[in-house]
């Protein structure tokens, strides 16, 4: 009997080996792929071509919402700031010779919080935003600059004429739980979000896709899932789910890949022209993705109030370990993925997006 155990050991050790082998030559025969598209595979010959920016210039807030990650931080406007985020932006810049794309988000805390603007803070908008223009026109850069606020709060005819002036997206954020805490901020925000929509602005809109959001979703719960129900069928906004990875790690809202799942499930089947759940379903049909789309190098700049990050990000070693995880080598969607660290939120081997895929092809039978 020992002859057949160590048989059997090998060939479980050979089929690792050549499970191996085989992702190791998939992952570079994709990074080849991305090296056609001008982004070389190697590490110390990767361009990064692409400068993405978070710019928070204060955290306070009056909205709070239970899950937020700057909830405890609640730091006010200082005008120094946009001088320094300016000169710090510049300064990256000069330092890279490649950037050509540059996004940038601007958030706090909430922009225009009644408790804390003013036509002063305003102008300092305005400048910032000016600034930031020149300097990507300055630098050849095509260049994308995103607002977002809460939309709780009576300033919204000074938010519509700068989007409107300076021609910039704009998002926003809604959850069915932990964002409003009573009937007459949720009546705030929808009209102004009509104001908004008048105006003929289309708004960006994040669902956190958080624990208590997911069974909210999954139970039909409350006057919430019946607005979003509505705000989904005017087909008046982007819509889009944004995942949960709070710093604080709060148990009560922290997801698992199944929970995502169940809830990218339900999606195909009620809300399937979210942009998530539309390119999930629009690959399933066949239409092949490069597994780096999410992952190509790229500059990250962070300025806070109290603290500037900076870092070059190469995803390709993240998404070795995640295909190595997952098993993706021997997966038969595997020509049809885009696997996304973004989505692992446990070391498991199930695999949200196979999962799902699987989902999509027996509702097509069905």
């Amino acid at each position: 009997s020992t002859p057949i155990k160590s048989s059997a050991a090998s060939d479980v050790y050979k089929r690792q080996i050549l499970r191996f082998v085989l992702t190791e030559l998939w992952v570079y025969h994709m990074g080849y792929i991305q090296k056609v598209h001008q982004h070389h595979f190697f590490k110390n010959t990767f361009i990064f071509d692409r400068l993405e920016m978070e710019l928070v210039p204060f955290t306070y807030c009056s909205l709070a919402c239970d899950f937020c990650e700057t909830r405890y931080h609640r730091t006010k406007p200082n005008e120094q700031w946009f001088e320094n985020a300016l000169t710090t932006i510049k300064q990256k810049l000069d330092q890279t010779s490649n950037v050509s794309i540059i996004t940038a988000d601007m958030w706090g805390g909430e922009l225009f919080d009644d408790k804390i603007f003013n036509d002063r803070l305003f102008n300092l908008y305005k400048h910032f935003e000016n600034e930031f223009h020149n300097l990507a026109k300055a630098y050849n850069c095509q260049y994308e600059f995103l607002i977002y606020s809460n939309c709780i709060h009576h300033n919204c005819d000074n938010l519509i004429d700068w989007i409107k002036q300076a021609d910039l997206r704009f998002g926003t954020s809604f959850d069915f739980v932990g964002r409003f805490k009573n009937n007459v901020q949720l009546k705030l925000w929808w009209d102004n979000m009509q104001k908004i929509i008048n105006a003929g602005i289309r708004p960006d809109l994040d669902i956190v896709a958080h624990k208590k959001n997911i069974m909210a979703m999954l139970n039909k719960q409350g006057s919430t899932y019946e607005m979003f129900e509505q705000i989904y069928n005017s087909e008046q906004y982007n819509i889009d789910f944004e995942y949960y990875q709070d710093v604080n790690q709060l148990d009560e809202y922290q997801v698992t890949d199944v929970q995502i799942g169940k809830f990218l499930k339900y999606a195909v089947e009620h809300f399937p022209n979210v942009s998530e759940v539309y390119n999930l379903i629009k690959t399933q049909r066949g239409q092949t993705k490069n597994m780096f789309a999410e992952g190509l190098p790229r500059y990250y700049l962070k300025v806070w109030p109290n603290s500037i990050e900076w870092n070059t990000i190469n995803d390709i070693d993240r998404f070795r370990t995640l295909i190595h995880n997952k098993q993706c080598i021997e997966c038969v969607y595997k020509n049809r993925c885009s696997p996304r660290y973004s989505l692992e939120f446990d070391n498991t081997q199930y695999c949200i997006n196979k999962d799902v895929f699987g989902y999509i092809d027996e509702s097509k039978k069905n």
